[in-house]
C-alpha cells in the first residue's frame, strides 16, 4: 500500500520537477524596521507605525533593512540623499514593498514607490545621491522632470559598493553640454565596485540635441579620477546585468569608464534598443566581460559624435574585452566601433537575428512589448555562463542553460530551428539541443525518487514481518 502511495505521489510530482520560483530576490535577511512615504511623525517604524522616508535616510545605520510602503513624494526641487554607509557584511537596505521594474509595463509602473524631481543642483542635480557606501536601493521609481535645461541625473553614487535593483529610472533631459546628466552615475573618485541589476532605464534627452559631447549615459561607471571628457579614470569592477535600456539619446546606455586605468567591468544579460548613440561604451584599458546582451537599433542619432567616435552597438576602446555570445541588429553605422584601438577586443558568437522574428513574446520598439523569449526563441539556450548572472530579470535562477537577454525562459520550449547570421561565422542551431540538460534532469529526479519509494516499501515490508 505505502508504495503505490508512493509511487501515485510520485506521478502526480514528475510534472512540476525542474520548474523555476523568482527566488533570486530578496538576497539580504528579512525586514527591520519600515517607512513610508506619507509615513506619520514617530520613530517606531513599524508596519503599523510606518516612519517617513526621509526619517529613515537620516537614521539608516549597517544592517538596517527598511521595507518603504507604496506611494508618491514629490520633492519640487530638491532631492533625497542618504549619508550613512553599511558594511560588506551589514549593509544598508531600502526595498520598496512593490517592486517598480516587477510592475512596470512599458509605461508606468502602477503602485510603486515613486519619487520625482526637477532638481538641477548641487553638482549632480540628481533626484536622489547616495554619499555613503554599501547601500542597496531596490524597487523604486525615479524621475527627473526638469525642463529648464539644467544637470539632470536620476542616481548620483559616491561612496562605493552600492547596489541599484528592480527600479524604473526615467524622463530626464539635461543641458546639451559636457556635464549633461543620466540615469546613474558613478562618481567620479568613487571606489566603484557598484551593481545595477535588473533595472528599465528609458527617455532621456533628445536626438535633437547634437553636440559633441556625450551628454547622457544610463548607467556610467566613472571612478578615481578623471572625466568622460578626456580625463583619465580607474574603473573598479562595474557590474551592469539583466537591464533594459530604450529611447536613449545622447550618450552610451552603457558608459565604462574613459581612459587610463585598468580594472574588471561586467555588462551581461542587458537589453538596449531605440538608443540614439551608442550601446556598451568602454575605454582604453578596460578589462570588460560583455556576454549575452541584445543590442538592437542603436545609433540612430546620425551626426552625434562622441569624443570617442562611438555611435555603435558595441565597444570603443576595449583593451583585453571579451564580447561574446551577443545578439546585434540594425545597429548604425555598425555593431562593433574600432575608432580608438582597432581590433583589441576579442569577439565570437555573436549573431544577428530580426527581433521581430520569433525572437520576442511582442517585440516592440517603443518599450511597451513584451520582451520574455517567444516559444522557439534563438535567444533560448544561445548565452555562455562565462560571466553572466546567475538569475534573471524576474528573478528565475539560470541553472540548466545560460539564455541570451534578461529573460531566462521558464517554458521548457526550446529552440526551433532558426538559421541566423554570426558577426565571425554562420551556423544554424538545432532543435532542441538546449533542452538536453533539462531532460536529464528530469529522468534523474524521477530514477531518485522511484528508488526512495522502493526503499520506503522495502523498510515498511520489513515492519511488517516482524
Amino acid at each position: 500500500m505505502l508504495f503505490r502511495r508512493a509511487v501515485l505521489i510520485l506521478l502526480l510530482a514528475v510534472p512540476f520537477v525542474g520548474l523555476h520560483a523568482a527566488n533570486y530576490w530578496p538576497t539580504w535577511g528579512s525586514v527591520t524596521k519600515y517607512a513610508a512615504m506619507s509615513g506619520g511623525s514617530g520613530t517606531a517604524c513599524t508596519s503599523s507605525a510606518p516612519c517617513t522616508i526621509a526619517y529613515a535616510f537620516a537614521n539608516a545605520k549597517p544592517g538596517d533593512v527598511w521595507q518603504v510602503a507604496p506611494g508618491t513624494d514629490a520633492l519640487g526641487a530638491n532631492y533625497i540623499a542618504l549619508s550613512a554607509s553599511g558594511t560588506s557584511s551589514s549593509p544598508i537596505v531600502f526595498t520598496c514593498a512593490t517592486p517598480a521594474s516587477w510592475v512596470w509595463d512599458g509605461t508606468a509602473t502602477g503602485a510603486t514607490c515613486n519619487f520625482t524631481s526637477t532638481a538641477t543642483s548641487p553638482g549632480p542635480g540628481a533626484v536622489m545621491q547616495l554619499n555613503g557606501s554599501y547601500i542597496v536601493l531596490d524597487g523604486f521609481n525615479l524621475s527627473n522632470l526638469d525642463t529648464s535645461g539644467g544637470v539632470d541625473q536620476i542616481i548620483y553614487l559616491q561612496g562605493g559598493h552600492d547596489t541599484v535593483s528592480r527600479s524604473v529610472l526615467h524622463d530626464a533631459t539635461p543641458a546639451c553640454n559636457s556635464v549633461g546628466g543620466g540615469g546613474v552615475q558613478v562618481a567620479v573618485g568613487s571606489p566603484g565596485y557598484d551593481v545595477f541589476d535588473a533595472n528599465v532605464v528609458y527617455n532621456f534627452g533628445t536626438s535633437a540635441c547634437l553636440g559633441s559631447y556625450i551628454q547622457y549615459k544610463g548607467f556610467l561607471c566613472e571612478e578615481a579620477g578623471g572625466n568622460s571628457n578626456g580625463g583619465s579614470s580607474t574603473l573598479r569592477n562595474c557590474t551592469v546585468t539583466n537591464n533594459i535600456i530604450f529611447n536613449f539619446h545622447g550618450g552610451p546606455a552603457i558608459g565604462m569608464s574613459w581612459g587610463g586605468g585598468s580594472g574588471n567591468a561586467v555588462a551581461a544579460n542587458n537589453l538596449l534598443f531605440s538608443d540614439g548613440n551608442s550601446g556598451i561604451l568602454y575605454g582604453d584599458g578596460t578589462v570588460g566581460i560583455f556576454p549575452n546582451n541584445i543590442i538592437i537599433n542603436i545609433g540612430g542619432d546620425i551626426g552625434l559624435q562622441s569624443p570617442n567616435g562611438a555611435y555603435y552597438g558595441c565597444c570603443s576602446g576595449s583593451l583585453g574585452a571579451t564580447v561574446t555570445d551577443n545578439v546585434f541588429y540594425d545597429n548604425t553605422p555598425g555593431n562593433f566601433e574600432y575608432h580608438r584601438v582597432s581590433g583589441r577586443f576579442t569577439q565570437s558568437g555573436n549573431i544577428s537575428a530580426d527581433p521581430a522574428a520569433g525572437m520576442f513574446v511582442n517585440w516592440q520598439t517603443n518599450g511597451t512589448g513584451n520582451y520574455h523569449s517567444a516559444s522557439g526563441s534563438p535567444l533560448i539556450g544561445a548565452g555562455t555562463s562565462t560571466g553572466a548572472p546567475n538569475h534573471d530579470f524576474d528573478g528565475n535562477m539560470r541553472s540548466r542553460s545560460y539564455d541570451i537577454g534578461p529573460y531566462q525562459d521558464q517554458s521548457g520550449s526550446g529552440r526551433t530551428n532558426y538559421s541566423f547570421t554570426r558577426t565571425n561565422a554562420t551556423g544554424t542551431i538545432s532543435n532542441g539541443t538546449n533542452r538536453l540538460g533539462a531532460a536529464l534532469e528530469m529522468l534523474l529526479a524521477v530514477l531518485a525518487l522511484l528508488l526512495l519509494a522502493r526503499f520506503i516499501h522495502s523498510l515498511q515490508s520489513r515492519r511488517n514481518y516482524w
